[in-house]
């Protein structure tokens, strides 16, 4: 553990950001809430703002997109300045693509989605996937769901990869964000939910899609973009019946673990060792 216990490195930081609050955009506060517990004291309420007035900007796109209307990527910004944040009006490098692990975690919670704190242990994170290197983000989603025609589980398990897009998207649309060249179709969470909103097309259709019950239980290595949060909306859209619960972690939530004080490691990083194994 030595290799990550820099203690007065870690104090400096976290100092620093205190004093550079004022000026801080979107997206450096949910990097600095998940890294440093010392600011989340300060740093929790404003962001806290952003992530309500974010969920308001997708639900609105969500449920009244319209051609002529403003994208969302429009509705993002201006929900983040609406919240007073720097930074956000300016160059589209400055947009916030994610708010990180805490972040998306109360955007989520404030949907009304469930906030899991536990990987279980059937939960098959130690796929091939999982090794292939710090870029890498795996997504698995464990479901459980009923019809009038019986009953269907199973999990389903992408990583981040542009290698193909198919017509698994068909279902739910990807965003493409300022500031950023990713194809956010490649996103291991947007694979995942379009896998499994494909499963789940055909079990049902039109007339049964209301009888649909069940669980997906969504387990991802990094915070999920703004699209990926729109694609769990769009889902949740089309399936109504079918709950959603969400485990969030990240590598900067994983260092503030490994560089706090109390050198035992928190439930959540011992845990996410399995994917590094």
């Amino acid at each position: 553990m030595s290799q990550f216990v820099h203690l007065p490195l870690r104090a400096a930081l976290s100092a620093q950001a205190m004093s550079s609050l004022e000026t801080m955009g979107a997206r450096e506060l949910g990097l600095f809430v998940d890294a440093f517990p010392d600011c989340r004291g300060r740093f929790m309420p404003p962001l806290r703002t952003i992530a309500r007035e974010c969920l308001a900007a997708l639900t609105q796109h969500n449920s009244a997109p319209t051609p002529e209307g403003p994208t969302l990527v429009e509705r993002l910004a201006a929900a983040m300045s609406s919240a007073g944040m720097a930074g956000t009006c300016g160059k589209s490098s400055d947009f916030a693509v994610s708010l990180g692990v805490l972040g998306t975690q109360e955007l989520l919670s404030l949907h009304g989605t469930e906030i899991l704190q536990s990987l279980p242990p059937d939960v098959i994170l130690l796929h091939p996937v999982a090794r292939c290197g710090p870029a890498t983000v795996v997504c698995a989603v464990v479901y459980q769901v009923t019809t009038g025609a019986g009953k269907r589980s199973g999990q389903v398990l992408r990583s981040n990869s542009a290698a193909e897009f198919g017509d698994d998207f068909a279902l739910l649309c990807a965003t493409r964000l300022p500031g950023s060249h990713v194809d956010r179709r490649a996103c291991a969470e947007f694979r995942a939910l379009s896998e499994l909103a494909k499963i789940l097309s055909e079990m049902s259709d039109t007339s049964t899609a209301a009888r649909l019950h069940g669980l997906a239980s969504v387990y991802v290595t990094e915070p999920p973009c703004f699209s990926c949060v729109f694609a769990l909306m769009q889902f949740s859209q089309l399936f109504p019946y079918v709950s959603i619960a969400v485990f969030v972690d990240g590598t900067l939530l994983r260092y503030s673990h490994a560089t706090s004080q109390d050198t035992r490691l928190e439930p959540r990083s011992r845990q996410h060792r399995r994917l590094e194994t």
